[in-house]
């Protein structure tokens, strides 16, 4: 049996929680890695971004 692999994109901020709900419907899933946005103080463009999922 092949492994389903979802691509999903959130616009609401509620990536994680969404994440997590699918963890727990999907028998065997695991989130394996989560990355955030870094502090907007490093960046101009990720202002209003940081602390939010990039991509999981």
């Amino acid at each position: 049996m092949k492994n389903i692999i979802p691509s999903l994109w959130f616009s609401d901020n509620n990536c994680e929680e969404a994440l997590n709900y699918y963890v727990s419907i999907f028998p065997n899933s695991e989130v394996t890695s989560i990355e955030y946005y870094p502090d907007e103080s490093l960046n101009e463009q990720f202002k209003g971004m940081a602390g939010k999922v990039i991509h999981a």
